[in-house]
């Protein structure tokens, strides 16, 4: 497999100062790499590389500190986002070595669901559980878990357990979460229902607008 390289450069500053000043042109990101029982080391990337890799859902990089000539694997282990969820704030990133065995969330994608013959009949396919997590080889993390639902009916429902995985991924989540369901056709009192609903939330309460009136009276 092809795994990207991710060069960092080791940073001698820490604590909240330190980084608020690092993040201040959001340029370089503050991160820490640790595990296989070595000290930590305390890094900065630069913002394009790790949104880079983000992007393309990968796990598993080539670290390379200070242009070292030999690189380390590691794997993303988590990331901290601003309160809006825009700016990577600070990123994890653990040892390992390509046939440990690690734990990862992978997502689900389904394929053929707009073919499949519950959908084809009215029915609508409910996606639940856009992730999994499992444990794997680590030059074996998976981009996302492919499913097919072409052949789904309405009524009919998929588990983690029904997941397509390699003999050698063993299952960290509960094999008994649903993944999806495809439900039937709504009825005509259920579709009557749903609108009334909508309708009596997009109106005002009569008790409301007099209570308003007397408040500015």
């Amino acid at each position: 497999m092809d795994v990207p390289i991710l060069k960092a450069t080791v940073r001698t500053e820490t604590g909240s100062k330190a980084m608020k000043e690092l993040r201040k042109n959001r340029e370089f990101i503050p991160g820490v790499l640790y595990g296989k029982g070595k000290d930590n080391v305390y890094l900065t990337a630069t913002e394009v590389d790790i949104y880079k890799l983000m992007m393309s859902k990968q796990t598993l990089v080539q670290l390379v500190i200070d242009g070292a000539k030999s690189a380390e694997y590691a794997m993303f282990k988590e990331a901290q986002w601003d309160t809006w969820g825009e700016y990577l704030q600070h990123f994890d990133l653990l040892r390992v070595s390509l046939k440990d065995k690690v734990e990862t969330n992978v997502d689900i994608i389904l394929k053929n669901a707009d073919t499949a013959p519950g959908v084809k009949a009215g029915g609508t396919i409910e996606l639940l559980k856009n992730k999994v997590a499992l444990e794997c080889p680590a030059d074996e993390i998976p981009e996302s878990i492919v499913v097919d639902a072409g052949n789904i009916n309405t009524g009919e429902r998929c588990t983690v357990a029904d997941l397509p995985l390699h003999d050698n991924f063993t299952l960290v989540d509960n094999p008994e979460n649903l993944v999806f369901i495809c439900h039937a056709p709504k009825g005509e009192e259920e579709i009557e229902a749903d609108a009334q609903v909508q309708d009596a939330m997009q109106k005002e309460p009569e008790v409301l607008k007099e209570k308003e009136a007397d408040d500015e009276a």
